[in-house]
């Protein structure tokens, strides 16, 4: 992969994505080597070396296509459409790969049952210039790594999980409020990372008063509590986060018991009650990011799997 100066962060649900860094962040601030993939080590589904956000622009618009773990999120224009439990097919021949990107066609119609898609591939074909760092269509299309976005999406997702905020929360914070804050974070802390996190969240909390997170003042309580939680109900924080960890500090304060563990076992059911209501709604928010009449649309020049 060729060197670049990059942003680092994300989320997962990297939606939107259409913001303009300064060169003098790109230049100052931002760490070597922090390509989306390198932070996606080891993981089954999509090959590291095309994981990123990846775009292309035509007469209708931007085009983008997210490829993280075994997700993959095509955007354009009028609409969104998530694939996922993806699995790959590599043929690697000197300096390109090429790349089949195989998914599960019942799930994707089932999600978007009440959307006419038709006829629908199970794959989409994409060859890799190592060298460009591009990805091209079968049809062509030759997509280019949107290092900016990349960066935006590590953010979201470092912030998931090292502090108590979710990434349905997160939404609500835009993009180039997230870099300002990581800049101003970095200059003050250099590359001490935990603590370069928790002062970006310290930033969002004062700024953003109306998503109600955790206070300054219940923040090392609430992180504590989580780190028991995790031990005792084997649910890491980002996991956690999904329950609301103000709802979360609160049940626990008023939960009957003698001890952390009578305490947490009192209050699992709600947490867990709270994480299927948030698996719903992201259900929801994914679904609702097709406003389009026309399915087919979207993928004009884009996507070969829909023609």
């Amino acid at each position: 992969m060729t060197q670049k100066k990059i942003l680092i962060l994300s989320f997962f649900l990297a939606l939107g994505l259409t913001f303009i860094i300064r060169e003098d962040l790109l230049t100052q601030y931002l760490p070597e080597q922090t390509i989306l993939a390198l932070n996606e080590a080891n993981i089954e589904g999509i090959p590291e070396e095309i994981q990123g956000v990846w775009e292309y622009q035509d007469a209708n618009g931007r085009h983008q296509m997210v490829l993280r773990g075994d997700t993959m999120i095509m955007t354009n224009p009028d609409g969104t459409y998530f694939y996922e439990d993806i699995q790959t097919q590599a043929d690697n021949q000197g300096g390109t790969s090429h790349y089949t990107l195989n998914w599960d066609v019942n799930q994707f119609n089932d999600r978007y049952r009440n959307i006419e898609i038709n006829p629908l591939s199970p794959n989409y074909q994409l060859t890799y210039d190592k060298n460009a760092d591009t990805l091209t269509s079968l049809n062509e299309v030759t997509f280019s790594r949107n290092l900016n976005a990349e960066w935006s999406t590590i953010m979201r997702d470092r912030l998931n999980q090292t502090q108590p905020i979710n990434a349905e929360t997160l939404r609500r914070v835009d993009n180039q409020t997230l870099i300002d804050y990581y800049a101003t974070a970095q200059q003050q802390y250099g590359e001490d990372d935990p603590v370069i996190w928790q002062e970006i969240y310290f930033m969002i909390v004062d700024d953003y008063p109306a998503l109600d997170l955790i206070p300054r003042q219940d923040y090392a309580t609430y992180l504590s509590l989580a780190e028991t939680i995790a031990t005792q109900l084997s649910l890491p924080l980002n996991q956690l986060n999904k329950a609301d960890p103000v709802q979360v500090l609160e049940w626990y304060q008023l939960a009957d018991g003698e001890t952390d563990e009578e305490k947490i076992n009192t209050i699992q059911p709600a947490i867990e009650q709270a994480r299927i209501d948030y698996a719903n709604r992201q259900d929801s928010y994914i679904y609702s990011l097709r406003t389009i009449s026309d399915p087919q649309a979207i993928w004009t020049g884009a996507i070969h799997s829909l023609e």
